[in-house]
């Protein structure tokens, strides 16, 4: 917005820049903030990323289960009713959390945790020992209820 030469010199480099493909894609990926990592524990690579919005085999996207506005658990175990173990674990997270089953070809990741926001805040290609961890520092205490007969 500077009149002096030297903004309109860097006026002239961005607007060159921006009228690359690749230069275009830079600019958004840095304005958007889609670069931007959080180091949380976990070995996973995803863990701390933005979630890849992956094409899941029911026809759905990643993202689409994401606009309730509740964490997302993504079992891809590849099983219709879901692993037990994961399914055990988010149990007590009714309300907070939307548990899905898929499978995604591109990733090898056997279930990833998705906070509200889009980010991962834990994800596994093996076991989901620590997930009751994860879940009880994102999402709180679980509530386990009991049904008594009457």
């Amino acid at each position: 917005m500077r009149p002096d030469r030297h903004a309109r010199a860097l006026r002239a480099v961005l607007a060159g820049l921006a009228a690359t493909a690749g230069g275009a894609t830079y600019l958004a990926a840095r304005l958007s903030g889609g670069w931007q990592g959080y180091d949380l524990p976990g070995e996973h690579p995803l863990t701390g990323r933005s979630a890849p919005d992956l094409e899941l085999s029911d026809g759905t996207r990643l993202a689409e289960h994401l606009h309730s506005g509740r964490a997302l658990l993504l079992d891809l175990t590849g099983t219709a009713a879901g692993d037990p173990r994961l399914r055990a674990a988010a149990a007590g997270y009714a309300g907070r959390l939307t548990v899905h089953s898929a499978t995604a070809e591109a990733t090898a990741a056997r279930a990833i945790l998705v906070r509200p926001d889009g980010y991962v805040a834990w994800a596994t290609d093996g076991s989901a020992a620590d997930l009751p961890e994860r879940l009880a520092v994102w999402l709180g205490e679980a509530y386990l209820c009991a049904i008594t007969a009457a």
